[in-house]
């Protein structure tokens, strides 16, 4: 997956308020993308969020 639509895919799960939060602006600030997490870790973290 394009680091841009990453980057799309982690902005949907934001409260993005102004204009601080942008594709354009994680362009820049993260050249290299994200790191990735384990799946235990997004499985926690789903099942966490849910409660």
């Amino acid at each position: 997956m394009a680091g841009s639509d990453l980057y799309a895919e982690w902005l949907s799960l934001l409260e993005i308020s102004g204009p601080f939060l942008s594709l354009p602006v994680l362009d820049r600030a993260f050249p290299q993308g994200l790191d990735g997490v384990g799946a235990e870790v997004r499985r926690e973290l789903r099942l966490t969020y849910s409660e």
